[in-house]
Parts: structure tokens; sequence; C-alpha cells
């Protein structure tokens, strides 16, 4: 999964790389789950920095609600990856300390 947060400034977002090598521009396409319905469709820049993920920039345009969306990364050959984006405040899962107690019984 991949999360986006929900500005309208640049920001770079890791995408899983399917293939090395990129022909013409990068456009990203957030469509709707509930809606079925285009959301973004943003040109993106990859900033190639890793064999295993595209590092692109991205602008979400204003009004873009918070949610999940599937998303898919095109060029001029056709699709490069696709997948299920977050946009929206991600809150990191808090790791608690608890005591895990067991006890046995005869039955």
């Amino acid at each position: 999964m991949v999360y986006i947060s929900n500005i309208t400034d640049s920001q770079p977002i890791f995408v899983p790389r399917s293939r090395p090598g990129i022909s013409g521009r990068l456009i990203l396409k957030l469509r709707s789950t509930v809606g079925l319905e285009y959301v973004v469709e943003a040109e993106t820049l990859d900033l190639d920095v890793s064999s295993l993920y595209y590092r692109i920039a991205v602008v979400l345009p204003e009004g873009v609600p918070d949610g999940e969306y599937e998303y898919t990364l095109t060029d001029n050959t056709g699709t490069l990856s696709s997948g299920i984006v977050y946009v929206g405040a991600f809150d990191q899962p808090r790791q608690t300390d608890n005591t895990i107690t067991y006890e046995q019984t005869e039955i």
C-alpha cells in the first residue's frame, strides 16, 4: 500500500517498480473505489534512486477526499505499477508493552 498526505505541495512517494527504464512521461491515476471515477491524474517525475521502487514527486489537486484509491502508474508503453493508495493523515501504529500471562490447568 502506498501512502500520500492530502496536501497540495509536491511530495515524494515510493511506488513498487515493475521493470527498469521509463519511456516518456509518467502519469499517476487515482480511481475512487467507492464512486468508481477518476479523481486525480497527475504528471509525476521519477527521481530514480532505487531499483525496487519508483520514487516519484506528486502534487495532489485541492479537494481530494481522504480515503483509499486504486492507483495506476503509466508511461508511454503502458502500466508500470498498480495497487492501492491511501490519501490522508496516517497515524503510525503504536507499540504497547503488555505482559502476557499464561495459566495451565488440569482437565
